[in-house]
């Protein structure tokens, strides 16, 4: 499993979020009991109600983890660091990191500052983030006009 990206990725998928839980566990404790006791009234069963109502519902909390966890999968420099060893498999994070080092060895050889590389590799590396974000946008919009009950 060493220099292979499945350390990455597989404790993410079995519960090494319990954030996750917890604000899921929230949403669906902050819905109202309106919205089930209409549901039952119209004849919809358990699963149906989950699937037709809640799930919809959940969309802008799922988005929103979606964005959290890929910003901190991103961003998370321990753990590849731990399990990549050749360069070839290193992840954006890692590689800023060893190409610091090197711009700071640089530095010290020739005396010429070459930082202005790391910034550009900096700027580079948010932009899946942002585009990320900018795309996923709307579900917040939509979350927030689908929200409540209308009386």
């Amino acid at each position: 499993m060493v220099d292979t990206f499945w350390p990455l990725f597989l404790p993410d998928w079995f519960g090494r979020r319990p954030f996750a839980i917890f604000l899921l566990r929230q949403f669906f404790l902050s819905n109202p009991l309106d919205l089930s006791d209409a549901a039952k009234i119209d004849g919809c069963h358990v699963m149906r109600f989950y699937r037709s109502i809640l799930v919809p519902l959940s969309v802008p909390v799922m988005i929103t983890l979606s964005i959290l966890f890929f910003q901190g999968s991103w961003n998370e420099l321990m753990r590849p660091l731990i399990y990549l060893t050749s360069m070839t498999n290193y992840t954006v994070s890692v590689g800023l990191m060893f190409l610091r080092t090197q711009i700071l060895a640089n530095v010290a050889q020739r005396g010429e500052p070459t930082e202005h590389l790391l910034m550009a590799g900096s700027v580079i590396s948010m932009m899946p983030s942002l585009i990320l974000f900018f795309i996923l946008q709307r579900y917040f919009i939509r979350g927030v006009i689908m929200s409540g009950i209308k009386g």
